[in-house]
C-alpha cells in the first residue's frame, strides 16, 4: 500500500508530527512515525458494537474523549467525528434509540442536553497528560466481539482446511 492511499497527514497537521517526535523521544536523525487520519468507516463499524447506554464515565472518557481528541488532531475530520459521535450517542449506529440520549440522568439532564459541553471540554481542553485515543474504542469493540473489516476479508480468503 502506498502512502498516497493512507491519508498521510501534512500541512497544518504537521505539528502533530512534531509532537510525536517529542513524545516518542526520537533522536533528530531518526524518521518520525507517520500519523494517519482516522478511517471513519472502520471507526463507525467499531462503535456500532458498543452500547451508547453505557455508564457516564465510559460515555465521556472512553468514547467522547477519544473522538474529540482525534477531531482536535485532525481538523479536516473534525465535523465528521463530531457527527459520528452524535450518531453513536443517539443510538443510530445500532438502529436502537439510546435511552441515555433522551432520558435525564443523575444530573437531571439527558445526553442530548450535555453532549455539546462534554464534546467541547475534550475538544478545547488543555489536558497535558496522556490523552485518550481511538485505541480504547477499538480495544473495547474487539472485546465486545467486533472483527475489523480487514480481518473479516482476510479470513474469508483462507482456503478451507
Amino acid at each position: 500500500m502506498t502512502d498516497e492511499n493512507l491519508n498521510v497527514v501534512s500541512g497544518p497537521a504537521e505539528s502533530v508530527q512534531t509532537n510525536l517526535n517529542h513524545i516518542t523521544n526520537l533522536v533528530p536523525d531518526q524518521e518520525a512515525p507517520k500519523v494517519y487520519a482516522p478511517d471513519l468507516a472502520r471507526l463507525s463499524s467499531a462503535l456500532s458494537v458498543l452500547d451508547p447506554d453505557c455508564d457516564e464515565h465510559t460515555w465521556k472518557f472512553k468514547r467522547l474523549a477519544p473522538l474529540a481528541n482525534t477531531a482536535k488532531m485532525f481538523p479536516a475530520c473534525g465535523d465528521a467525528l463530531y457527527q459520528l459521535s452524535v450518531a453513536w450517542s443517539r443510538g443510530d449506529l445500532q438502529d436502537k434509540p439510546s435511552k441515555a440520549w433522551t432520558t435525564p440522568g443523575g444530573n437531571g439532564k439527558s445526553g442530548k442536553q450535555v453532549f455539546n459541553s462534554v464534546w467541547a471540554r475534550f475538544f478545547n481542553g488543555s489536558y497535558s497528560g496522556k490523552p485518550a485515543t481511538l485505541g480504547t474504542i477499538y480495544f473495547e469493540a474487539r472485546a465486545a466481539g467486533w472483527i475489523p473489516p480487514e480481518e473479516q476479508f482476510a479470513s474469508s480468503m483462507k482456503e478451507p482446511e
